[in-house]
């Protein structure tokens, strides 16, 4: 039970490092980021339920 804090955490700086690579990345297509990012914390959340 001690390992899900520390997955709770790995996942949000999971997300905020794929936020700022994105961002970074793709300057030019901003949606096509944004889309992306949606997608992944999607992902993420359906594996917390």
């Amino acid at each position: 039970m001690s390992a899900l804090p520390e997955m709770n955490v790995l996942r949000f700086v999971l997300r905020e490092v794929m936020l700022r690579v994105l961002l970074s990345v793709m300057p030019t297509s901003t949606a096509l980021g944004i889309i992306s990012l949606v997608q992944m914390v999607g992902a993420l959340s359906k594996c917390d339920l």
